[in-house]
């Protein structure tokens, strides 16, 4: 899949980092997705998703094991 990386931007640097990232990438389908935009929370060697259902309007909870 190709991306491209468009601006960087930390939103805040303390105890914790919050970057928010502009990139374009590939579809799989062949279309490109343009401008979106994440936020990252970093915070040490850990990761964190939420997930969402946006038609159900719901976060789907998952649980993890170790």
């Amino acid at each position: 899949m190709k991306y491209e990386l468009v601006s960087k931007e930390t939103l805040f640097k303390g105890f914790f980092k919050v970057d928010r990232f502009k990139f374009n990438y590939e579809r799989f389908n062949g279309g490109e997705f343009k401008d979106v935009s994440r936020e990252v929370f970093r915070r040490g060697n850990a990761v964190g998703v939420l997930l969402v259902d946006i038609e159900k309007h719901k976060v789907v909870l998952v649980e993890q094991f170790i």
